[in-house]
């Protein structure tokens, strides 16, 4: 297991990091989000817009066709999970990130749809995907 990014937030009493457990596919090594309570290691809780549990379980890799990719954003207490693909003539055909935001009364990251599109945008701005 190695960390592959981390922040700590002390206004807001959290501490983030990813790990990649060395799983994984073909091109991909998975990560899993992990927060420090009370000095302790746990799993970090993710959900959807309509709070339901998301697996804690993300991707990061590319293929000559496929990207995926995790990273922390701090200023926003969030956790991005972001992918891309071509078609199979190596043109852009569909560009996504999904952010997740620390809610700290339910101690989760719940999706949020705002943050997601700008993030979105953003992303595949620069991987040159239309938005």
């Amino acid at each position: 297991m190695d960390i592959v990014d981390a922040f700590a937030d002390n206004d807001h009493n959290l501490s983030v990091a990813l790990v990649a457990t060395g799983q994984g596919g073909a091109y991909t090594d998975e990560i899993v989000a992990l927060r420090l309570e009370r000095g302790v290691p746990v799993v970090a809780r993710f959900r959807d817009a309509h709070r339901k549990p998301v697996p804690n379980a993300f991707l990061r890799g590319a293929s000559v066709m496929h990207s995926k990719n995790v990273k922390l954003m701090p200023e926003n207490r969030a956790v991005v999970d972001c992918s891309a693909e071509s078609d199979s003539d190596g043109k852009p055909a569909t560009c996504d990130a999904k952010a997740y935001v620390w809610n700290s009364r339910a101690k989760t990251f719940d999706l949020n749809r705002v943050l997601s599109k700008t993030i979105s945008v953003e992303y595949c701005r620069e991987l040159k995907y239309a938005p």
